[in-house]
């Protein structure tokens, strides 16, 4: 390599998200994050780790999260909207410790059931993800 700082064309790898209206892959921060930097409504929490939707009959009404590395203090968020987007482990996780998800799972394990949705959780499978890096003369365009 010549030390130099190029671009990515095409392979990324962390946490990121696919941005629908130019069909291209970012970080959630980048890709909606500064959507929210004006508006009264929304607001970006961070160090927030959320447990639980809360529901009046079938329509979500709060949220409970915890803040700080040892989750110590719980808050609860009222919201007009509640939006999921914790990725394919996440989200059907939080669905189901809100009561949404297989019934008899949900029961087993003492969660009141809010909706029985037996697809929930299933059919995860794992994404094969190789990452090849090559060293390369100054010849070769990277960018």
């Amino acid at each position: 390599m010549n030390g130099g700082v190029g671009q990515s064309i095409g392979v990324t790898y962390g946490f990121e998200t696919n941005r629908v209206s130019n069909r291209t892959r970012d970080y959630a921060l980048e890709a909606y994050g500064w959507q929210m930097t004006g508006r009264s409504n929304a607001q970006i929490l961070h160090n927030a780790w959320v447990s639980k939707i809360g529901f009046e009959g079938m329509r979500a009404t709060d949220v409970t999260y915890f803040t700080g590395p040892n989750k110590n203090q719980s808050y609860v968020l009222i919201a007009r909207e509640i939006i999921v987007s914790a990725g394919a482990i996440g989200s059907p996780k939080l669905l189901m410790l809100s009561g949404i998800g297989p019934r008899q799972h949900l029961e087993d394990v003492g969660i009141q059931v809010v909706t029985d949705i037996p697809d929930v959780g299933s059919n995860l499978k794992d994404h094969h993800f190789s990452v090849l890096e090559y060293n390369v003369t100054n010849a070769v365009d990277t960018i």
